[in-house]
């Protein structure tokens, strides 16, 4: 078996750690700029939900559908994203679609208070 060159061996760990700390700082970003981590890490889930969020409160639906489909496909169990879709889909009319969302979302993520809060307000308003 034959040794790798050191030089081989050098590249492959510093390209290894420039993704590990790319990655890390992404997921530091996510939270207070959304944008900036999405620069470094375009799959950051919590900076897609965080766009996703924002879109929303602008009325931008298509973007926020958007975003919230690739926040699920990086991490399926999402389930601020799946709260997001549901509001889209309340919004396009959807009552049905809107409510299972956000019963799946409820599930995946109980302590979500604006989920929660969508849920109460219309069981109130259903009964």
């Amino acid at each position: 078996m034959t040794r790798l060159p050191r030089t081989i061996i050098l590249a492959v760990a510093l390209g290894a750690l420039w993704l590990v700390l790319v990655r890390g700082y992404a997921d530091y970003l996510a939270r207070p700029l959304p944008e900036r981590a999405l620069m470094l890490d375009p799959g950051q889930p919590v900076a897609l939900v965080r766009s996703a969020e924002s879109a929303l409160r602008q009325g931008n639906t298509d973007d926020a559908e958007s975003l919230a489909l690739r926040a699920i496909r990086r991490h399926p169990l999402e389930g601020r994203a799946l709260r997001v879709l549901g509001a889209t889909a309340e919004l396009r009319g959807d009552r049905a679609a809107a409510s299972a969302l956000m019963r799946a979302a409820a599930a995946t993520t109980p302590r979500d208070s604006a989920t929660q809060f969508w849920l109460a307000i219309n069981a109130l308003a259903d009964r």
